[in-house]
């Protein structure tokens, strides 16, 4: 690898960078809804009756499968009736479901 690949890595290294970045934390259950922070986005959802919740994000409005998926934990990603997530590094305009 030279150095300049670093500074503009090809679409696989690209991918692997932003992967690396993502590593999603516990998050905090409130306030609800997507925050967005200088670190990145905690997603606060409440549902009384949810036994599962994944948090699905979109590079492309055009295509209908989401880039990533995050599988929230109810003993680590949930608080009462709140589930949560930190995902570092995701800005402001991601689209999410």
């Amino acid at each position: 690898m030279k150095i300049t690949d670093f500074f503009n890595p090809n679409p696989e290294e690209q991918k692997k960078l932003q992967a690396r970045q993502l590593q999603p934390s516990s998050g905090q259950p409130d306030p609800l809804g997507a925050t967005v922070t200088p670190e990145g986005v905690n997603f606060a959802i409440f549902s009384s009756g949810a036994k599962r919740v994944q948090l699905l994000l979109f590079e492309d409005s055009t295509k209908p499968d989401p880039t990533r998926t995050f599988d929230l934990h109810s003993r680590r990603n949930k608080t009462n009736d709140i589930w949560h997530i930190f995902i570092p590094g995701l800005k402001a305009g991601t689209r999410y479901a």
